[in-house]
């Protein structure tokens, strides 16, 4: 079977599982969860639609903040509502994860985890910022011959709710060009910074022909964490089909002296480490 035809089904089923959790009733079972993994006790209405609540907040409590609770709903709400176009996670019956790495390329941390993800003979996605490509176009080239996936992240950065729609654009255009002309490829697969979006902002990036693809848990590696802290958060707190957000930017070296660490456990739990196109039905590439 064609992929089109995996993802029609896909965006068949999640439209009639969002039919279905609208019209529950108030008795339907709680999805229960304790504030540790990072969000409060919520309506299973979202893993009814095949969507994982969204995790993770930089505190040892993790708890999430009520404007960052916000967004995450908000995001969820958008892939209820363009299903096929924004993705948070993959299939929840599949004993499956993305790594995902953010804010590269550059010349000590891409690298590192280039090596790690040699070593254990794994294949990972990479979403890029465009400023930084020409400075580091050999890593950009390594990263893509070695099988990984190289995706579109903007060009510097910034907060897209502050941009015009022209921006946007711009923003999208740029880095994809940039990626052109190393790679010889044209991203599909977009990931907002800081994972900001809302209905504006999603409308600019269906325009510009690329799927939104955001996470499912953030273990906030970038913001100082222990080493141990990391490894237990991703490890313990991974679930099928999970998206989870790394970094591989400068001053986040804890995150590659923790990979070795979150793979072995992963692989112990019996996970697949996959990269975003073999977990969710999507086409990397244009």
């Amino acid at each position: 079977m064609s992929r089109g035809f995996y993802l029609g089904c896909w965006c068949v089923a999640l439209f009639c599982l969002h039919t279905a959790c609208e019209n529950a009733s108030s008795q339907a079972p709680q999805h229960l969860t304790s504030a540790a993994s990072g969000y409060a006790p919520a309506s299973d209405k979202w893993t009814r639609a095949g969507l994982l609540p969204i995790l993770g907040a930089p505190y040892p409590e993790q708890v999430p903040t009520p404007s960052m609770q916000a967004r995450r709903t908000e995001a969820q709400h958008l892939a209820l509502r363009h299903p096929g176009k924004v993705w948070i996670n993959g299939h929840l019956q599949r004993k499956a994860v993305a790594l995902t790495f953010d804010d590269g390329p550059e010349s000590v941390v891409t690298p590192q985890v280039l090596d790690i993800l040699a070593r254990y003979q794994l294949k990972a996605t990479f979403f890029f910022v465009g400023f930084m490509l020409r400075k580091h176009a050999a890593v950009v080239k390594r990263t893509y011959h070695e099988g990984h996936l190289i995706l579109n992240h903007s060009y510097d950065h910034p907060s897209f709710d502050a941009l015009s729609n022209a921006q946007i654009q711009s923003q999208l255009r740029r880095t994809e060009d940039l990626l052109f002309k190393l790679i010889g490829k044209r991203p599909a697969l977009f990931r907002p910074p800081a994972g900001v979006i809302d209905n504006r902002i999603q409308a600019e990036i269906d325009a510009a022909g690329y799927q939104t693809i955001l996470w499912s848990y953030d273990p906030f590696d970038w913001a100082g964490l222990p080493v141990d802290t990391l490894v237990q958060r991703v490890v313990s707190q991974a679930r099928n089909g999970e998206i989870i957000l790394l970094h591989s930017r400068l001053h986040t070296d804890s995150t590659a002296v923790a990979l070795p660490r979150i793979i072995e456990g992963l692989q112990a739990r019996g996970f697949e480490l996959l990269r975003l196109d073999e977990l969710i039905p999507v086409q990397a590439y244009r």
